[in-house]
């Protein structure tokens, strides 16, 4: 078989096509199962070290048998619809804190010091915190 693209048949570019197609899936399932294991090995450790800093969310570097790995934790907010659509319905039209597409900004949510209100806005609202480790 040619291994320049020009010099190939049809059924070569088809069968060599598929070839790194199969071996495609293959490298991304092993690594994968590497990132898999990098973060069994790491994960819980590094979790308990930021928490140990008092941080939630946000990122840390550590050296793991001497090579550099980050761990890092985002936090991202739902909103349940109904519960926003009922609260909207409620709030006085000067209350401009959530936005049409039902949602309430995390600067906005920050910055209000209705305690009522607050409460009534994290009954409505999901955080979803993922974490990942990548080496550095």
């Amino acid at each position: 078989m040619k291994y320049h693209p020009k010099e190939m048949t049809m059924a070569d570019l088809k069968s060599g096509i598929l070839k790194a197609e199969e071996e495609i899936k293959f490298q991304k399932a092993w690594v994968t199962e590497l990132y898999t294991e990098v973060e069994d090995r790491c994960a819980e450790e590094m979790a308990r070290e930021m928490a140990r800093r008092g941080k939630i969310t946000g990122s840390l570097k550590q050296n793991v048998e001497g090579i550099p790995v980050s761990y890092e934790v985002v936090a991202r907010d739902t909103w349940d619809q109904d519960a926003l659509r009922k609260l909207m319905e409620a709030m006085h039209p000067d209350q401009h804190v959530i936005e049409m597409k039902l949602s309430v900004s995390k600067k906005t949510f920050d910055s209000l010091s209705d305690v009522d209100l607050i409460d009534r806005l994290i009954d409505a609202r999901t955080t979803k915190y993922t974490s990942s480790v990548s080496f550095v």
